[in-house]
């Protein structure tokens, strides 16, 4: 058995792991932990090793991804089906790498963006067309859509949320999209494939976008690449984060033939 020099109080845990006295208690109610050992009935002084240390480490870890406490127990029992919590932990990931990209943008905000090749994972959208020549009227359209989408749907955090799609012969007939989860259904749930495109971030107004495109293929033609006819305008940061249309974030793609 361990003395009591080789173990740690409640309070000494709590100050090395940055943690309340009622939280460590907690987990022990929950099952999670055990005191190694205890003191006399009269101070009920509960003390700790270091592998229970490594324990309470563990579930925070856990619990900072999002897990239930109950969760977590069935994980450390060896008694969890581990499949949810692995795609769970997936989406996490790939959530925070769709925001890790955008905030990395934002740091370059006022520098010249480059053109670059870039692959699009496979989406779930939900999608509307129509004609619009207006700006206000794309964006209205836009704001209907996202809507439309969360409302019927919910949301697909882990990719990028809002786009447009229109041909470079027409790109005022406009498809708006938004992201939604794999399982949706519906007449107007449609599969975008993973798809190669050449890129280029637009710091700015919308009204510019136009001058992206033309850049983009200048220079798809100077490269002699071979392109499928349509241009993806994704929305990173616009008229929900910014006051200021200057500080709006586009990426605007120009898809490239499969």
């Amino acid at each position: 058995m361990n003395s009591k020099q080789d173990l740690l109080s409640v309070g000494e845990i709590a100050r090395t792991m940055g943690l309340t006295r009622r939280i460590i208690l907690n987990y022990e109610s929950h099952g999670l932990i055990h005191a190694d050992t205890r003191g006399d009935s009269n101070t009920g002084y509960r003390y700790y090793s270091m592998d229970t240390l490594a324990r309470i480490r563990t579930i925070r870890t856990y619990q900072k991804l999002g897990l239930s406490l109950d969760e977590i127990k069935n994980y450390l029992d060896d008694s969890a089906d581990l499949t949810p919590m692995l795609k769970r932990l997936e989406a996490l990931r790939d959530e925070l790498e769709v925001n890790i990209a955008q905030l990395r943008e934002r740091t370059k905000q006022h520098k010249q963006s480059e053109i670059f090749f870039t692959t699009f994972p496979a989406y779930t959208v939900y999608a509307q067309r129509a004609k619009d020549e207006t700006l206000e009227r794309k964006i209205n359209r836009l704001r209907d859509t996202a809507y439309a989408a969360v409302t019927k749907h919910g949301t697909d955090t882990s990719k990028r949320m809002y786009f447009t799609e229109s041909s470079l012969n027409d790109p005022d007939t406009i498809t708006y999209c938004a992201a939604v989860p794999k399982s949706s259904k519906g007449d107007e749930i449609v599969e975008r494939p993973e798809t190669k495109a050449i890129v280029k971030y637009h710091y700015g107004s919308y009204t510019h976008l136009p001058e992206v495109r033309q850049e983009l293929l200048t220079y798809a033609g100077d490269h002699k690449l071979q392109l499928c006819g349509t241009c993806r305008y994704i929305y990173l940061e616009g008229p929900p984060q910014h006051k200021d249309p200057e500080n709006y974030i586009t990426l605007v793609a120009l898809l490239l033939e499969r």
